[in-house]
């Protein structure tokens, strides 16, 4: 078993009335969980980054990198299940968990299956935990209930996912158990006449034109351990190219598949995917990545890491704009035994913007303030007055770099600590602190740090 507990986001499904229908056809009960295990199940895992880890002849447990990832899973997998016969219910925690044997132990586990077993047949509920990574938390969610765990002091609460266009049946529905058939006609007759006289006053604006670029856009954000941006698109008659930018860890044959399905709303498929600029985020990365999504800067790209490369191969000519040797910072840091050379432009970062990165662990680690890494090893010869190059040590190669900009001051301790603890408190503090998050990029004609995504 792992001596340290590592933080994951479990899934648990089960086949609701599974030991009823075994009963009464067996044959058919279990033709139709092995054509659900061997294709609905497995695609939804391979297309989300999870991994069932234990089957339980009626269902599964599955671990995700991300909540977002493993809550995509689960509406495609609730969405996907046709057979009105064989209905799932859905559980989704996030906490810590050990590994041994290719097999999952811990709280996370035992909570997300209690989740399960507490949600109401054809549904999707998720803890307070996973709740506050969702993006559609406010609109398609609903508090279900609380529930009580032993060994756990406070109480855990349950949201149940409810998209907005169904909110209304679902209410409805909860209301033929509680009133009377009058009341409720004469309800509904009530809310008919306020939105007839809501409506007469109202005038919507136009409809804003869905683009191509809006519609790439929607999808690279929806992606699981992703974090692309749209570089460029350029349409001719013959083709479309897209160039992408960023880290993902979706293969480039379905990426491509995915963009064309965008793509071919304007009648061209004819794809050429360029991932030049994008890498393969290594998989302890995914969790942040997958937090961070909420937090991301929105403009063009203003971070790029040109380069990591050992100390002892670093070219020593270059020279840096506080007149210090490069050995130097080596030998009184404790960051490792490379060297990043990060490209910044613009000068629109606050003061309290700091540089970090994601660790082999799944932590981050400061490396220091912009400006104040700026001040000491900014590249000379490589700098202008449109961008800054600075030098920094780093701990291996693959070493993932991100910028933290705020509204607010904070400390990069304390974003240490909340990543540490978990990723509540970690959106406690960004969203408190105004955190806007830039991961660095690839630029073009760059070597891909920790691997390419694949070819063009």
């Amino acid at each position: 078993m792992s001596e340290e507990p590592r933080i994951a986001v479990i899934m648990a499904l089960d086949v609701v009335g599974f030991s009823k229908s075994m009963h009464a056809d067996m044959q058919a009960t279990v033709e139709h969980v092995t054509g659900l295990r061997d294709g609905l199940w497995s695609q939804t895992m391979a297309a989300h980054g999870g991994r069932i880890f234990k089957h339980t002849g009626d269902g599964f447990l599955a671990r995700f990198n991300g909540a977002r990832a493993a809550f995509q899973a689960a509406r495609e997998l609730l969405e996907g299940n046709s057979n009105e016969k064989f209905p799932v219910r859905i559980g989704i925690h996030l906490g810590d968990v050990f590994e041994k044997h290719d097999d999952l132990y811990g709280d996370a586990v035992n909570i997300a299956c209690r989740i399960e077993s507490v949600s109401p047949t054809n549904s999707v509920c998720v803890s307070e935990r996973v709740w506050s990574d969702l993006d559609n938390r406010d609109t398609d969610f609903a508090l279900l209930r609380k529930i009580k765990l032993k060994n756990i002091s406070t109480d855990i609460k349950i949201y149940q996912y409810q998209p907005s266009q169904t909110k209304f049946a679902y209410w409805m529905s909860r209301a033929k158990r509680t009133f009377s058939p009058t009341a409720i006609v004469l309800t509904v007759t009530a809310l008919l006449a306020v939105g007839a006289v809501v409506a007469s006053l109202y005038r919507p604006e136009a409809t804003k034109e869905v683009t191509t670029e809006d519609r790439v856009a929607q999808l690279i954000d929806s992606l699981p351990c992703s974090w692309l941006r749209l570089s460029d698109m350029e349409a001719s008659e013959s083709r479309q190219r897209v160039v992408l930018k960023g880290y993902s860890q979706v293969e480039t044959d379905r990426l491509k598949r995915l963009i064309e399905m965008r793509i071919a709303e304007d009648g061209n498929r004819n794809v050429q995917l360029d991932l030049r600029g994008t890498s393969r985020p290594p998989a302890y990365a995914c969790s942040f990545i997958e937090t961070a999504n909420r937090f991301r800067y929105k403009g063009l790209a203003r971070v790029s890491l040109l380069s990591v490369e050992e100390a002892d191969k670093f070219d020593t000519s270059l020279t840096f704009k506080s007149g210090i040797d490069l050995k130097t910072v080596m030998a009184n840091s404790d960051f490792g035994s490379h060297v990043m050379l990060i490209e910044v432009f613009g000068n629109d970062f606050s003061k309290a913007a700091e540089f970090f990165t994601i660790e082999t662990d799944g932590t981050v680690k400061a490396l220091g303030n912009l400006h104040e890494m700026a001040e000491l090893l900014q590249v000379n010869e490589m700098s202008d007055k449109d961008k800054l190059v600075l030098a920094w040590p780093a701990s291996t190669r693959d070493n993932i770099l991100f910028i933290i900009d705020s509204k607010k001051p904070f400390s990069a301790k304390s974003v240490e600590e909340a990543v540490d603890k978990d990723w509540t408190e970690f959106n406690r503090l960004a969203q408190e602190k105004g955190f806007t998050i830039e991961m660095a990029v690839v630029p073009d004609g760059a070597a891909a740090i920790g691997g390419p995504t694949t070819g063009t």
